[in-house]
C-alpha cells in the first residue's frame, strides 16, 4: 500500500523547534523592546516601556511568550499585555503600524497558525461588511498579512538550528518515519509482525490485496523490486516551511530502497524560494461565505485564498497526480487538520484511492502526572473535512492501532 505522510508543523515541534504562533508573536514583541528592525512596519514600544523591561530582563530571559506576558503584568498593566492594549495606546505606549497584527495581539495572543489564517478570512468577510475595528481596507489587509509572512520568514531563517536534529549513524530509519511502515519489511522477520493488527488498519475488502503485496515484497527484497510490476510509493506532504524532513527523505532513499520511490512536496512553500514562497492564507472555498467573496468581482478579496497561490507552481497538480495513481494509506504527523486546508484535505480524504487515515497524536504529561493526548481532537478536526460522514468512519484507524508522535534519540 503506497504512503502519503503529512507533515505538519507538530513534526517541527517535536524536534524541540520553536515553530509556533506564541513563539514567533514574542519574537516580534522581543524585537520591538530591544532593537529598531520592526519599527517602522509592526509596532513601536515607547521608550519608558523599554527603560522599564531593560532593567528587569534582558532577551534571553524571554523565553516564551508566557512567561513575556509575566514581565510585562509587572509593568502595572491590569490583565495582560493584550487585554491592556486599548487603554495604553491612549498614553502613547504603543504605536502600531500594521492594523491587522494589532487584531491578532488584542484576538489571538496565543493560538494556532489555522486560527492565524482563519482570523484572516474573518477580517476580509468583515471588510466586505464593512464593519472591521481595525483594518480599514482590502488592500490595507493584503500588505499588512504581507508584512507579516515577511517577518516569519526572517524568524525562521535565524531561530532553526537544523544541526539539532539527532539523524542515525546507523540503519535505523528514525523512529518519526518507521512508524508509516510495515514492520514486517524493516526487520524481515515475520515473527516479529503482527500481521492481524496491520490489516486491522485496513477495510476487510482490502486484506487480500495487502497480503498478496507483502509476499511479493518479502520475496523480491534482495533484488529491490526489479521483478515488481506496481513498486511502492511514498509521498511526504510537507506542509512546514523548514527543511526538518529533508534528511530524514535522504535516508529513505539511499537506505530503505525497499519504500520504493519516495517524492516530496513542499505544498505550503518553503524559505527563500521564488519559485515556491510561502504560502499563508485560508484555503476553504467550501464555506458557505465563500461566495460572498467571489460575487465581489474584485481579485484583490481572493490574493491570499491557497487555491490561487497553488497554481503559480506545479505542486498541487503533483499531489493530484499522485493519489490518481493507486490506493494510499495516509499518515498524519503533527498536522492540525485545521478548517483553513479544508479543501485539499477533504480531497485527500475523500478520494477513492484512500483506504486508511493513520494518526500520529501528540502525548504529554499534565501537571497532575497524567497521561494526556490530542487523538479525539484530531479526529474531531478531520471530520469536518468529510462530506460523508460514513467515509470517515470507514477510514479513520482507531487509537488502539494508532501511535503518538515521539522524538527519536
Amino acid at each position: 500500500m503506497n504512503k502519503l505522510i503529512i507533515i505538519g508543523n507538530g513534526f517541527d515541534l517535536a524536534h524541540g523547534y520553536k515553530t509556533q504562533y506564541s513563539d514567533f508573536m514574542q519574537w516580534i514583541w522581543s524585537q520591538a523592546i530591544y532593537s529598531n528592525n520592526i519599527n517602522n512596519e509592526l509596532i513601536e514600544i515607547h521608550p519608558d516601556v523599554k527603560k522599564f523591561i531593560d532593567t528587569i530582563t534582558k532577551p534571553s530571559d524571554i523565553s516564551n511568550w508566557s512567561s513575556f506576558n509575566e514581565i510585562i503584568k509587572n509593568f502595572h498593566f491590569p490583565t495582560t499585555l493584550y487585554g491592556s492594549l486599548p487603554m495604553y495606546e491612549k498614553q502613547n505606549k504603543f504605536l502600531f503600524h500594521n492594523n491587522f497584527f494589532h487584531s491578532l495581539c488584542v484576538e489571538y495572543p496565543i493560538g494556532l497558525w489555522t486560527d492565524i489564517e482563519s482570523h484572516y478570512y474573518k477580517t476580509l468577510l468583515n471588510l466586505v461588511d464593512g464593519k472591521d475595528k481595525y483594518v480599514k481596507s482590502i488592500d490595507e489587509l493584503n500588505e499588512n498579512l504581507a508584512v507579516i509572512i515577511k517577518y516569519f520568514e526572517i524568524y525562521l531563517n535565524d531561530n532553526i538550528n537544523y544541526d539539532n536534529i539527532n539523524y542515525s549513524t546507523t540503519n535505523e530509519l528514525p523512529f518519526h518515519l518507521v512508524l508509516a511502515y510495515n514492520p514486517k519489511y524493516i526487520s524481515r522477520n515475520l515473527n516479529d509482525f503482527d500481521t492481524i493488527k496491520y490489516l486491522n488498519e485496513f477495510p476487510i475488502s482490502e486484506h487480500k490485496y495487502l497480503i498478496e503485496f507483502d509476499n511479493i515484497l518479502l520475496n523480491t527484497i534482495d533484488n529491490k523490486f526489479n521483478d515488481v510490476k506496481d513498486k511502492p510509493k511514498t509521498l511526504i506532504l510537507d506542509f512546514n516551511y523548514t527543511k526538518t524532513i529533508e534528511k530524514y527523505i535522504s535516508k529513505l532513499t539511499d537506505i530503505y530502497y525497499i519504500y520504493g520511490e519516495v517524492d516530496h512536496i513542499k505544498i505550503h512553500g518553503e524559505l527563500n524560494n521564488e519559485s515556491n514562497p510561502m504560502n499563508l492564507g485560508f484555503g476553504d472555498e467550501m464555506d458557505d461565505k465563500y461566495k460572498i467573496l467571489e460575487q465581489l468581482n474584485n481579485n484583490k478579496h481572493l490574493n491570499y485564498i491557497k487555491s490561487f497561490s497553488y497554481s503559480n507552481n506545479s505542486n498541487y497538480r503533483n499531489l493530484l497526480n499522485w493519489i490518481n495513481t493507486n490506493k494510499y494509506q495516509v499518515h498524519l504527523m503533527g498536522h492540525s487538520c485545521g478548517l483553513s486546508d479544508r479543501i485539499m484535505l477533504n480531497t485527500i480524504f475523500e478520494h477513492t484511492n484512500c483506504k486508511s487515515i493513520k494518526l500520529h497524536y501528540y502525548e504529554w504529561i499534565d501537571n497532575n502526572e497524567n497521561t494526556k493526548d490530542d487523538f479525539t481532537d484530531k479526529v474531531q478536526n478531520i471530520s469536518r473535512h468529510f462530506n460523508k460522514k460514513s467515509l470517515m468512519r470507514d477510514k479513520i484507524v482507531d487509537k488502539s492501532l494508532s501511535n503518538s508522535l515521539k522524538i527519536f534519540n
